[in-house]
């Protein structure tokens, strides 16, 4: 028993057997409760790696629209300095692009490439400006 409880109720073993139940209750109660709780988070986890998935598949569309060709253009037509493919063309959104080919081709589980991701942090944002209309 913990020391307070015994302080409490004292120690003759009849007390101690009673707030050994009372105690077990409370714990398998406590036990799940915090199962629960992490059977939520988990499917929150998931529904956050699927968002992940689909917003990744998206730059990926986008990417295949907006490369920059050798003489400077961007492939959706604009001359130069594409703002839309110099994003797609930053180390993290092409990190990402090639792990989700990557897993694509070796037929990987949903969650199996990004469980272990250990680049997670993302490129400083840059400060939003509005172009004249």
């Amino acid at each position: 028993m913990c020391s307070p409880c015994i302080e409490h109720r004292g120690a003759n073993t009849e007390m101690m057997i009673r707030r050994g139940q009372e105690h077990e209750e409370m714990l398998r109660f406590r036990w799940e409760a915090a199962r629960t709780a992490a059977n939520n988070y988990e499917e929150r986890m998931k529904s956050a790696f699927r968002s992940r998935e689909t917003a990744v598949r998206y730059l990926m569309r986008l990417d295949e629209i907006h490369s920059i060709k050798r003489e400077g253009s961007c492939t959706c037509g604009r001359k130069r300095d594409c703002p839309s493919a110099e994003i797609l063309s930053s180390g993290w959104v092409q990190d990402m692009i090639r792990k989700v080919e990557q897993r694509d081709s070796e037929g990987r589980d949903l969650y199996g490439c990004w469980w272990d991701d250990d680049d997670d942090d993302l490129p400083p944002r840059e400060p939003v400006t509005a172009e004249p209309v």
